[in-house]
């Protein structure tokens, strides 16, 4: 009998309990805890999380711009300089002085064609 069931209706089969295990493992989901509800029934009668974060922080901090919240001033500019493109004094005295040289004297130096490149091991 097993002979004359053809692989593909294994594999047809396969499928619909692989469909089916992950259909029921994903749709189960963990009984809420007593912590989630209340915090579910908070934020649906309208708090926010500003007032747990930034209510030990002066008086309630609705503004958010006084400078007193530390989490407030996070997303808030650092006021660094913007970085240019440029290259510095000192990048271009390193260029000049320790990386030109050495690119020069590799572009002088001809590749003796009887020594092979260094590289990874060639498999065969």
């Amino acid at each position: 009998m097993w002979r004359s069931l053809s692989p593909r209706l294994f594999g047809m089969a396969f499928l619909a309990l692989l469909i089916l295990a992950l259909a029921a493992g994903l749709s189960a989901r963990p009984v809420p805890t007593e912590m989630d509800l209340r915090l579910q029934a908070w934020a649906m009668a309208g708090a926010d999380l500003d007032e747990i974060l930034c209510e030990d922080h002066g008086d309630g901090n609705r503004g958010h711009g006084d400078g007193h919240c530390p989490l407030c001033n996070l997303p808030a500019p650092s006021g660094l300089p913007v970085v240019a493109p440029s290259l510095l004094d000192a990048e271009q005295r390193i260029l000049a002085r320790v990386v030109l040289p050495q690119v020069r004297r590799a572009a002088g130096h001809a590749r003796d064609p009887a020594i092979p490149k260094r590289g990874p091991p060639h498999l065969i």
